[in-house]
């Protein structure tokens, strides 16, 4: 159903594209294939603003980013603009910088545990 959705909306003749979590609860072939899909319908006469916490489809759709914070009934923002590596950083870290505002405690850890198999 929900790759029909991505389909059924990328096959609209529109100025702007909104997907909220596009790839969320597929597969990461899915997930792939559907960003790509999402990405192939980006042209200069529209827009396509992808809302999603997967790091990895972000990078890949993204020309841009921009982090949302805020506090549930008391305020909302949505930063400037960054480039793709620069609003990564920006969540993981947990920093605006150009805001001068901490909308984390401390910053994310990825940690992948690689052991060597035998």
């Amino acid at each position: 159903m929900q790759r029909f959705i991505i389909g059924l909306t990328c096959v609209q003749d529109v100025d702007i594209y909104l997907f909220d979590e596009p790839t969320s609860f597929l597969d990461v072939k899915k997930r792939i294939k559907a960003a790509h899909f999402i990405r192939s319908i980006c042209n200069s006469d529209n827009y396509v603003v992808v809302v999603d916490h997967d790091l990895s489809i972000l990078d890949y759709l993204s020309d841009f980013i921009s982090c949302i914070y805020g506090r549930s009934n008391a305020f909302g923002v949505v930063t400037m603009p960054y480039s793709v590596r620069e609003g990564i950083n920006i969540f993981i870290s947990g920093f605006v910088p150009t805001d001068n505002y901490r909308f984390r405690d401390g910053h994310l850890e990825l940690n992948f545990n690689l052991e060597e198999q035998d």
